[in-house]
């Protein structure tokens, strides 16, 4: 869907609302977006970003290209920023690679890992690392 006043094309793509990049994808362009940017897990964008609002990079996203914000940027587990970020104020998982300079106005801030601890407490059950000796007769 196009927005009223959008240009989509690989040199320069400029959108005037939001920009929502589903997962999975690959993209090439380069983009400037006046509105929030929401970039899903496992995507791949070949090309750079300016906005004038925030910043939300998924899980194992790539960018190879400068991310240029007015806001703030979150940048999840497993992204790999292959160029420079500048941004108002920048939030980075401890598991993110930066390939390129940080200036960040208003700091930047290590955010902790996001664990699915349910689907972790599950795995560890049924490999018998969570069960405690006599426990199982206990409750049957």
């Amino acid at each position: 869907m196009c927005i009223n006043n959008s240009i989509i094309g690989i040199q320069k793509s400029r959108i005037d609302s939001n920009l929502h990049i589903g997962q999975k994808s690959k993209i090439l362009g380069n983009f400037n977006v006046k509105g929030k940017i929401i970039i899903k897990n496992d995507v791949t964008l070949f090309g750079s970003i300016e906005n004038t609002n925030n910043i939300t990079c998924g899980k194992n996203v790539q960018i190879h290209g400068n991310i240029d914000s007015t806001g703030e940027i979150k940048i999840d587990d497993g992204t790999y920023i292959y160029g420079d970020i500048s941004g108002n104020k920048i939030f980075l998982s401890k598991l993110t690679t930066i390939n390129g300079t940080i200036n960040a106005n208003n700091g930047v801030t290590f955010i902790p890992m996001i664990e699915n601890k349910s689907e972790d407490k599950i795995r560890r059950f049924e490999s018998n690392l969570d069960k405690i000796e006599g426990l199982e007769e206990l409750l049957e």
